[in-house]
């Protein structure tokens, strides 16, 4: 017994040296590994009228069509009651997109929609232009805006959307 002790050790210690030397199996080495993007990541807020919209999923992404660039911009908040097909979005695209200009007015550059979706029933909004409706980019996904979104359907229905910012991570 005193001959296996000193055995057991030299065993338990390799068998430590060897688990901490060990990487981690890969099933897929020949494939490179992305980050994928992370919806819950970053932010995207804004006040609607005087309610704070948090965006519980995010989107942005530079898409290019017959070499011209549009950034597209996009979050969704989801009822607080969680109750299916219910939930509000907003989305800004920035047609022919230059990341040099930092600047861009709704209306003429920028487009910027606001939706209410409640079960069967949805109401878009659409920005206006106008001195105080814009998109400011400080980077490629991060900003701020401020605008008033009008409704489709009823030209009365305004919405102001104010003290809107972005930083989604890429």
């Amino acid at each position: 017994m005193r001959k296996l002790l000193p055995v057991f050790a030299i065993l338990i210690t390799m068998g430590t040296l060897f688990q901490s030397c060990q990487k981690d199996y890969d099933t897929t080495p020949d494939v490179d590994k992305q980050q994928a993007d992370n919806p819950l990541s970053g932010h995207l807020t804004f006040n609607v009228d005087s309610f704070k919209f948090k965006s519980e999923v995010k989107y942005a992404q530079i898409q290019e069509v017959n070499g011209v660039k549009n950034l597209i911009i996009s979050g969704t908040k989801y009822a607080d009651n969680r109750v299916n097909g219910t939930y509000e979005q907003l989305v800004i695209t920035i047609g022919n997109y230059n990341p040099e200009n930092k600047k861009f007015n709704f209306g003429s550059q920028a487009n910027i929609t606001y939706s209410r979706v409640d079960g069967s029933e949805t109401t878009v909004y659409n920005g206006q232009a106008g001195e105080n409706s814009f998109v400011y980019v400080e980077g490629t996904y991060k900003g701020y805006f401020n605008t008033v979104v009008t409704n489709s359907k009823n030209s009365n229905d305004k919405i102001v959307i104010s003290n809107g910012s972005f930083d989604i991570p890429k």
